[in-house]
């Protein structure tokens, strides 16, 4: 695990309740959990991926379990959105990257900032993109320093056409892609859309109306990057970072996506020993109102 530096050793203790001899507690309390799990065989089990759960949860072992239950489920229920051969795997960490992009600054906060690009418009199809953002989750989620402090994301979208707001930001889209975030252990703390033009904005707010009271303070529809500085607890370097979509500014991220993709091997589902629950069944149709903020 990581040696955390003390700001984020504070910001644990501080938000999540976390010490050392808590986290080392919940983690046996963990272990143990999977080893008399009746559907769910791990092969490999690494601490800082079930630090996630428990962080997300703030220590809650009961809806830390449930979590990681649900995720490894909507895992193996959506193979097109999460199986990634051995043989694809070189080009598919090298093929994300233009799309979405981490800044190796944080905000002054501590948070990631996850930038996600729209200026090229990628011909791209949704299953396509779903399997990259989850790929790209799941690799910053490794971090532990993200996993407590949380995430910021900046969709760019500045000069897209029409056709591409459409396509893009549908109400379909967006709850596909609100639908898939609930399952992801992280704690998103805010989302800025950029650059968006007036008719994106029009159709952008129609949709708002269905998010629940606490997505939509968190979300922000901005003219321009420089708009940031208003909603975002940063600095005059990071602003400039993503100002200028320079190599220099980003994480590279392909040998991290390779590792994440490994835990879906990590598991097996007796499928035979699956409870058909309630919650199960509405997998594919999820509430946006349970969306990962807290």
């Amino acid at each position: 695990m990581t040696n955390l530096s003390q700001f984020y050793i504070n910001k644990a203790k501080k938000e999540l309740g976390e010490d050392e001899n808590k986290k080392r507690q919940a983690l046996a309390h963990f272990k143990k959990w999977l080893e008399r799990h009746p559907f769910i065989k791990m092969h490999e089990i690494d601490d800082v991926n079930l630090l996630q759960y428990l962080r997300r949860k703030k220590y809650s072992l009961d809806k830390a379990f449930q979590s990681f239950e649900d995720m490894k489920l909507f895992e193996k229920n959506h193979p097109e959105w999460f199986v990634i051969s051995k043989k694809q795997l070189d080009n598919f960490a090298k093929s994300i990257h233009p799309l979405v992009r981490m800044l190796k600054h944080r905000d002054d906060d501590g948070r990631r900032v996850i930038l996600i690009d729209q200026r090229p418009q990628f011909d791209i199809s949704l299953n396509e993109f779903l399997k990259h953002f989850q790929a790209f989750f799941n690799a910053f989620l490794l971090e532990e320093e993200t996993q407590i402090a949380g995430i910021t994301i900046v969709f760019d979208c500045t000069g897209v056409k029409f056709s591409y707001v459409k396509r893009h930001f549908s109400p379909i889209i967006l709850c596909h892609f609100f639908s898939q975030m609930k399952f992801f252990p992280i704690r998103i703390k805010q989302i800025n859309i950029v650059g968006l033009p007036t008719y994106g904005i029009v159709m952008f707010e129609l949709i708002r109306n269905f998010f629940s009271k606490k997505l939509r303070s968190r979300l922000n529809v901005l003219k321009d990057i420089s708009d940031l500085q208003n909603v975002m607890d940063t600095s005059d370097l990071l602003l400039d970072d993503l100002s200028d979509y320079n190599e220099k500014n980003f994480v590279p991220i392909e040998e991290s996506i390779k590792k994440a993709v490994r835990f879906y091997d990590a598991y097996e589902i007796d499928y035979s020993k699956v409870k058909c629950s309630k919650k199960l069944k509405t997998q594919k149709s999820i509430i946006i109102d349970e969306f990962a903020f807290d």
